[in-house]
């Protein structure tokens, strides 16, 4: 089963979020029998953005200016995903 729309609280900052309520993102885990086999997100891709997400957290936004860049210079909306199951 898919797990979606995770609240932006237990998720990476770099999630995107979704429009109507900024509480959510565009996050799913894929389960199966019990164990998670997937876990990705859309991406938030526009830099303005990324850095206000960030600021939220806390985090430093001059220890992330090279990550910024990449957006700033170009990079097209995206997703991601990590597959590997531990056992």
């Amino acid at each position: 089963m898919f797990l979606i729309d995770y609240p932006q609280a237990g998720r990476a900052f770099y999630h995107m979020r979704h429009d109507a309520d900024k509480n959510l993102t565009k996050g799913f885990d894929l389960i199966y029998k019990g164990l998670e086999v997937t876990t990705g997100a859309q991406r938030e891709h526009r830099p303005e953005i990324l850095k206000a997400q960030a600021q939220e957290r806390g985090m430093s936004l001059e220890e992330l200016e090279d990550y910024f860049n990449f957006f700033k210079y170009g990079c097209p909306p995206h997703g991601g995903m990590a597959l590997g199951p531990d056992e």
